[in-house]
């Protein structure tokens, strides 16, 4: 004799598990964008600082050749 709660109770517990299996799919592809956007952005803040050093740079130089062609033309 089949208890037709005990079916529906099976069939609940199905859907659940696949819903379970889907949700940790879905959260294990989310942490994956997540990570590879916190390294887009390192990245991101890695160019920024380089950017800053190039510049500061170029203006140190700039500053040295114009005293340098100031000296020169002293003369």
């Amino acid at each position: 004799m089949e208890a037709p709660w005990l079916n529906e109770l099976e069939d609940r517990v199905r859907q659940a598990i696949k819903l379970i299996e889907q949700l940790r799919d879905e959260n294990a592809r989310l942490q994956a964008e997540v990570a590879e956007l916190k390294e887009a952005e390192a990245t991101a803040e890695d160019n920024s600082q380089w950017e800053a050093e190039r510049v500061e740079v170029r203006q140190r130089v700039e500053a040295l050749a114009e005293k340098l062609e100031t000296l020169l033309n002293a003369e």
